[in-house]
This record gives structure tokens, sequence and C-alpha cells, in this order.
């Protein structure tokens, strides 16, 4: 029974006739993270590698602006630093988005994923910036290679699609 004079009631008394909703809601560790709607249970480690991949997206986005910033001639400079992370983050949204209408199948989609990742360190090693740069390639590669074995497509998926 839902008691409209006491929020906080309606609440528990909801609570307690669903207990998986009661146990996701106080989120013991090891339980239920979130449900999709086709009712499987998503582990916490693949949501913190989907969280690491979203981290890595924007330092990608970030590197390419510091590289864009620090080219010669210095007039090209506020061109670069904005076309380029602009660019990248165009490609992924129209074609490695999770709601992209155009998203591309599992190989290609992983392959434009790697051009962006593999550019940022690129970048940052243009600039100078070397231990960023070796940092930023092992999270990625980390995230990628990790990811597959928790459920997670990665550079894993890659190498298969090649190999056949």
């Amino acid at each position: 029974m839902i008691s409209l004079r006491h929020p906080g009631r309606a609440r528990r008394d909801v609570l307690e006739g669903a207990p998986d909703v009661a146990r996701a809601a106080r989120g013991r560790a090891g339980d239920v993270v979130q449900r999709p709607a086709g009712g499987e249970r998503v582990r916490p480690v693949i949501v913190l590698n989907l969280a690491l991949k979203f981290l890595l997206e924007l330092g990608a986005l970030v590197g390419l602006g510091c590289w864009g910033a620090t080219v010669r001639p210095p007039a090209a400079r506020p061109v670069l630093a904005m076309a380029l992370p602009l660019t990248a983050a165009t490609v992924w949204s129209v074609w490695a988005a999770p709601r992209s209408l155009k998203r591309l199948s599992r190989g290609p989609r992983t392959a434009v994923e790697l051009s962006v990742f593999a550019a940022a360190p690129a970048a940052l090693l243009a600039t100078g910036a070397h231990f960023v740069a070796a940092a930023f390639a092992v999270l990625v590669l980390i995230n990628g290679g990790g990811g597959e074995s928790w459920g997670v497509p990665g550079l894993d998926s890659l190498v298969r699609h090649f190999k056949g």
C-alpha cells in the first residue's frame, strides 16, 4: 500500500514488494548494478570498462586539440586546435557511438575507434608529452584488450575480424 501522507513509507512499501529492486537500490558489492531490458545482469567491471572508454574518448579529443595548438605556422594553430577534435568527435559520433543511426558493425567500428585512439598518443608524442602519450596508449590497450574477456568488445574483436 502506498501512503500519500508519508512519501518515505511509499518508497519502502514499493521496495518491500520487489526484493531485486531493493537489493539493487541498496547497491551491495557484487549485486546488480543495472538491469537492462533483457533482464541480464551487468557486472561492475563492465561498467568501469565503459567509463574508462568514455574518459579515453575525451582524452583523445584533448590530445588532438593540444597537438593542433602547437603546430607551425602559428596562424594554423587556432584552426587545427578546434578542427582536429571536432573531426574526431564527428567521426566517432557518426560511426562508433552506441546510439548512432549509421553505427558500423563490430570490426569496422573497432577500426574507427582504434584510429582515434592511435591518433591521440601520436599527437601527444608530437607535442613532447611522452609520458602522457605512453600512459594513454597503455590505458587504451588495457581497456580494449581486457574488455573482451569481460564481455565488452575491444581490440580482440578486431584481431578476430581480420583473421577470419
